[in-house]
């Protein structure tokens, strides 16, 4: 993603400060990790607390681009959440790769 459409989703660039919420992961791991991601993201979501509704208005805010789809969500989440509720919802749907990942982040 691209530092335009990101500060479209963000307001603001990527940095490699991690945010005040209790995850420590910086923007730039946040994309990362949205990149590693496949058709997986809806049942990550789902396990994050996302409805399908919520899943449905990041696809559309997006339009066509399921990547930036997935930098949202991970972004929503990302204000209000744990490291671990990430790790643990990436176990769930079996992407124990990208657990490693976040682990060594």
């Amino acid at each position: 993603m691209d530092v335009t459409r990101y500060k479209r989703l963000f307001g603001d660039t990527p940095t490699d400060v991690p945010h005040a919420s209790d995850s420590g992961l910086t923007d730039r791991e946040l994309i990362d990790i949205a990149k590693n991601l496949g058709s997986e993201w809806k049942q990550l979501g789902l396990c994050l607390g996302f409805t399908s509704d919520n899943l449905y208005q990041f696809e559309h805010d997006n339009r066509g681009n399921i990547q930036g789809a997935m930098v949202s969500m991970l972004g929503a989440w990302h204000k209000k959440s744990k490291r671990s509720q990430l790790t643990d919802a990436l176990r769930n749907v079996e992407r124990n790769d990208l657990v490693r990942k976040v682990d060594d982040m």
